[in-house]
């Protein structure tokens, strides 16, 4: 799986997978304020948004929305929490 997000003077671009052109998504622009990311999607006739919240250092939100006729409409919803292990592990060669 690959994914290309890339800034430049004119805003955001990139694609998901192989692009709108294969089996995958373009990003057709998007912002990053204040631990909130809001990324435009495109595939053929239908537009979406994936919009990522940082809620503390270790948990994130993320939302797929799908644009309907007149608004957008969550699809998929994940929160993701960093979990670490609290033991050291290491190793002496």
């Amino acid at each position: 799986m690959t994914a290309v997000f890339i800034r430049d003077e004119d805003g955001y671009r990139g694609r998901f997978l192989d692009g709108e052109k294969g089996d995958g998504l373009e990003v057709t622009g998007g912002s990053v304020n204040d631990g909130k990311a809001v990324i435009s999607l495109k595939r053929e006739d239908v537009e979406g948004a994936l919009v990522t919240r940082l809620v503390s250092a270790d948990d994130l939100n993320i939302t797929l929305l799908i644009k309907g006729s007149t608004r957008y409409v969550p699809v998929i919803g994940l929160s993701l929490k960093r979990q670490t292990d609290p033991l050291a592990v290491g190793s002496i060669d």
